[in-house]
């Protein structure tokens, strides 16, 4: 009693009688008035309705104290921890479907091909701009007002420019000794304009280069008979009748134009010239002579000539001789055509 009377006032039996029926009758209500979810509750907590209305009865000394509120506060979240394990326990493997996400989207397999990573931006975002492939008519111009170095870092920067490289071929040129930088851009200008295979400029380039040292000379001959089309075997003839060449170069230049492949790229009235060249010591052939009245150039004009020439013969250099009689009036045939045909109409 001395225990009792410091914690409160005594509570008799009449009075916890009525306390207990009191959360009895207000259990009652609750299950009557939510039928379903007390029912639920009962179902997830094991417990059989009329043991769940004798809870609080069964022990008073226990909840003895306990407010009636607190208690159906405590029974609900029991009720609705109970509904959802339960939930959790049964739920079909739809649900888990649905709630982890599309098919596909797991980690371990790739996105679809039509959606883009995600947190990617787009390409046309990403990507650097590219450089033109043409410089600016100023920038051109520029690089040329500076020279030679401006003129390389341009090329550097439009390397599929013809008009650079062709700025850039041109300052090379005056150079008098050319190098085999100046004959890399040679190549790259013939590829992608191979028109400029005519261009008098390259050509001063080229020969030189051909004069030049062994390494650089085999760069020239190399652009000469296979990337110059028919422009090279007329170079490689030039080189045979100019002046002041080496020993190298003139061997090179006769060894090429005798190859197939080259007498492939050169012209009707090259091969002729040449043919002819070769052969005037020995009085040229009929047939020469005559591909000379059809396909001559200018070039053949020089050597027909020479058949034509006369020179002092017999005794005492008194007579008048013919180098090359049997074909003397072919010959002069020949050098008629060719002129008739430069005239023009």
């Amino acid at each position: 009693m001395v225990g009792a009377e410091k914690r409160g006032v005594a509570r008799t039996p009449e009075a916890e009688s009525r306390v207990t029926g009191t959360e009895v009758t207000v259990l009652d209500m609750r299950r009557d008035t939510i039928p379903g979810q007390a029912a639920a509750a009962n179902a997830a907590s094991g417990m059989s309705p009329g043991v769940a209305q004798r809870v609080v009865a069964a022990k008073p000394g226990l909840l003895g104290g306990v407010p009636a509120a607190a208690l159906l506060a405590a029974a609900g979240l029991a009720a609705a921890t109970a509904l959802v394990g339960g939930a959790l326990l049964v739920r079909s493997s739809a649900s888990v479907a649905a709630l982890e996400g599309p098919a596909g989207s797991s980690r371990g397999e790739p996105p679809s091909a039509g959606a883009p990573p995600s947190g990617s931006a787009p390409s046309s975002a990403s990507a650097a701009p590219e450089t033109p492939v043409e410089a600016s008519p100023a920038d051109l111009d520029a690089a040329r007002v500076k020279g030679l170095a401006a003129l390389t870092a341009l090329a550097a920067r439009h390397p599929g420019d013809p008009a650079v490289l062709k700025a850039l071929l041109l300052a090379q040129a005056r150079d008098k000794d050319p190098s085999l930088a100046a004959l890399t851009v040679a190549r790259r200008l013939l590829e992608l304009a191979p028109a400029e295979a005519t261009d008098p400029d390259l050509h001063q380039l080229v020969l030189r280069a051909a004069n030049g040292p062994p390494d650089v000379a085999a760069g020239a001959f190399e652009l000469m008979s296979h990337k110059m089309g028919s422009t090279g075997p007329d170079l490689l003839y030039n080189l045979l009748t100019a002046e002041k060449m080496g020993k190298f170069p003139l061997e090179r230049a006769e060894k090429l134009l005798l190859d197939p492949e080259v007498r492939k790229l050169a012209s009707p009235a090259l091969l002729v010239a040449h043919d002819l060249r070769r052969t005037i010591r020995h009085c040229a052939s009929k047939d020469i002579i005559a591909r000379a009245r059809q396909q001559g150039d200018a070039r053949s004009l020089h050597y027909l000539r020479q058949l034509l020439g006369t020179y002092k013969c017999g005794a005492f250099n008194l007579g008048t001789c013919t180098r090359c009689p049997a074909v003397l009036h072919d010959a002069g045939a020949a050098l008629k055509a060719i002129e008739a045909r430069r005239a023009g109409p």
